[in-house]
């Protein structure tokens, strides 16, 4: 199994099912293989189950329909070393955030602020100042280049 056809799977389960939202645990109840592949091989950068990556494979129409396990309050907390983990893998692209050459860089741009997002979500202070300042270059870009957006 690899992980188109695990995504697939579900996609077919989702379109058969039709459940009204749909979590980690309707995925593992209701295809438990895949949901074991995932657990195994789709794995977020701090640890934990990458489910952002497994949810933006999904068709767009189920996208909606995604509802996370609640979390509990976070605690606020320093690690710059968790930062550091993502910023490292992508480096090389971080320029995707003053001026992005096209949709897969738009792409990568999303990708970073999400597991940027999800840091900070669990409390990492750093996280989210960091976010702050790499998003404020889109912003910036977006006012340049989008007539509706420049006045």
């Amino acid at each position: 199994m690899d992980f188109d056809s695990a995504v697939e799977i579900i996609n077919n389960l989702l379109k058969e099912k039709r459940p009204d939202t749909f979590n980690s645990s309707w995925i593992r109840k209701h295809a438990p293989n895949e949901y074991r592949f995932i657990q195994k091989n789709v794995r977020a950068e701090i640890g934990g189950i990458d489910w952002d990556r497994v949810t933006r494979a999904l068709d767009q129409k189920f996208h909606r329909k995604w509802k996370p396990a609640c979390r509990n309050k976070s605690i606020r907390y320093s690690n710059k070393e968790e930062v550091r983990l993502i910023l490292d893998k992508y480096r090389a692209k971080l320029y995707v955030f003053v001026t992005p050459a096209d949709k897969n860089d738009e792409h990568v741009r999303d990708i970073i602020c999400i597991a940027l997002v999800r840091l900070a979500q669990k409390g990492n202070v750093l996280a989210r100042g960091k976010i702050v300042k790499m998003v404020r270059f889109t912003i910036d870009e977006w006012i340049e280049t989008r007539p509706t957006l420049s006045s």
